[in-house]
């Protein structure tokens, strides 16, 4: 999350619960899912059927949401221009930094805290 805080990335949260808010989240995973049950699915976390996956997902597959236009057929590349050495992250003065596991776990010290 750092990462894309040093690239200009916003966090914005959005409602628990609220589908509307997730909906297209939801229904790339439910088309990811249908390709990969299809019978040429089988290689399905080969580098080669992700990158088939992400053509016809983007390309050629037209989505409802779109006015039945292709995600490419739209999409503009960001203002934002990539920087390979941000600047370290400023949390402030007063900050008291943990790290979290990879268990989501935080220690202080050597002890857990939660």
């Amino acid at each position: 999350m750092v990462w894309m805080m040093k690239q200009g990335v916003r966090c914005c949260f959005s409602g628990v619960w609220y589908p509307q808010t997730q909906g297209k989240v939801k229904r790339f995973h439910e088309a990811l899912e249908r390709a990969r049950l299809r019978p040429d699915g089988g290689q399905w976390l080969s580098q080669p059927w992700l990158d088939s996956f992400r053509l016809e997902y983007n390309h050629l597959r037209p989505h409802e949401a779109l006015a039945m236009r292709t995600p490419a057929s739209i999409s503009m590349p960001s203002p934002r221009r990539y920087d390979p050495q941000p600047s370290p992250w400023d949390y402030g003065a007063d900050a008291e930094l943990r790290k979290v596991d990879c268990a989501g776990d935080i220690y202080v010290g050597n002890t857990r805290g939660w």
